[in-house]
Parts: structure tokens; C-alpha cells; sequence
């Protein structure tokens, strides 16, 4: 388990939809940062290059103004040409990685597996979201681990670690007790 952790973290890690509908997405993140939300993943994987940084800024934008911590979900160097202070690495780019990236002040990293997790602690992430411990509408053929497996690994890990996975907000005392610092999510916390 990790130690000594001088960073705090919320309960809440927001992963965003896929921002089909440019003016409905930046009201509802809008509405999300007004709600409360202190940490938050822009993830768009549909969007091109060009478009992704044209929203990246305007959301790390938004949420330097709100407060909130915001990581982007990208490349590292497309990240730092955008400014910004957190970076989140999907499994590959996880394992693609050799050495601890510089210049963030939050390095989180997708995992789900052992080996996932063992890959974050030789980076020397900040934190990492675990999953999917329940069945997931965005990945349902992707068979969920469940609390027991998910507790299990969480005690090998460096790091704070957020649940995910077909959670809602409700399920943010069982994940606690598993041993998570929260629960990650993109429909149960979007739609509020």
C-alpha cells in the first residue's frame, strides 16, 4: 500500500463523455465544475488532433477558473504544448512509458491488471483509477473484476487508487472500504 501521501485527494474523479455536441458538452461541464467536482479527465478518443487541443484548452481554461485539477488525456507532449498540470496515461501509453514524466504535477494512469500497476509504481504516478470493478456500459464486454479481486490488487499498489467501473456516486463507501481514495466515473457523475 502507499505511504506517507501529502497530496489529497477528492472522492469524485470525473472522466468526461465524448463531447459529440460542442455546446452541450461545455454547458455541462460548466454545470459539473459549478457542482462541486474538484478533479476531472478530459477524455475525447473520437475527436481529431486539431480539435482535441482547440477543446482541451477551453476546458483546462474552465477549470483553472472553477478551481478544479484537470488532466488531460493525450499525448505528454501534446499536453505540456498546452499547458497542462496533469496528465492521465491510457494502458498503452502507460506502458510505453520508460521513466517518470517531468513538468506535471498530477501523472495518473489507467490500469487493470498487475502488471498495469507494477508499470505506474516504475513511473511513479500520482495516483491510478483500477477497473472495471462492475459491469460498465462502455465496455460491456470487458468482464469486471468485483471488489474482492479489486481489493486484492489495490494492496499491492504505490499509490492512491480510484475505482471504476460501472460505479455510482452511492458506491463511494464501498470502494473506501476496499481501499480506494474514490471512485472514478463518467455517466454517474456527468449526469448530476
Amino acid at each position: 500500500m502507499y505511504h506517507n501521501i501529502v497530496k489529497t485527494f477528492p472522492p469524485y474523479y470525473l472522466i468526461t463523455p465524448e463531447p459529440t455536441d460542442p455546446t452541450r458538452f461545455f454547458q455541462s461541464l460548466s454545470h459539473v465544475l459549478a457542482s462541486g467536482i474538484r478533479l476531472i479527465q478530459f477524455r475525447a478518443k473520437s475527436l481529431s488532433d486539431e480539435i482535441y487541443q482547440d477543446y482541451a484548452r477551453q476546458v483546462l481554461d474552465l477549470c483553472q477558473e472553477a478551481g478544479v485539477i484537470c488532466l488531460l488525456n493525450c499525448a505528454p507532449t501534446v499536453a505540456r504544448q498546452l499547458g497542462s498540470q496533469g496528465i492521465h496515461l491510457n494502458s498503452s501509453r502507460l506502458h510505453e512509458q520508460q521513466k517518470p514524466l517531468q513538468g506535471f504535477t498530477q501523472v495518473s494512469a489507467a490500469c487493470h491488471t498487475i502488471a498495469d500497476l507494477q508499470q505506474a509504481a516504475r513511473i511513479q504516478t500520482d495516483f491510478v483509477v483500477l477497473g472495471p470493478v462492475l459491469v460498465t456500459a462502455s465496455h460491456p464486454d470487458t468482464l469486471p473484476m468485483g471488489w474482492a479481486t479489486f481489493t486484492q490488487l489495490i494492496q499491492q499498489t504505490h499509490c492512491p487508487v480510484y475505482a471504476l467501473g460501472g460505479l455510482q456516486k452511492t458506491d463511494l463507501t464501498t470502494a473506501q472500504q476496499a481501499g480506494a481514495v474514490g471512485i472514478a466515473a463518467i455517466r454517474s457523475l456527468w449526469q448530476l
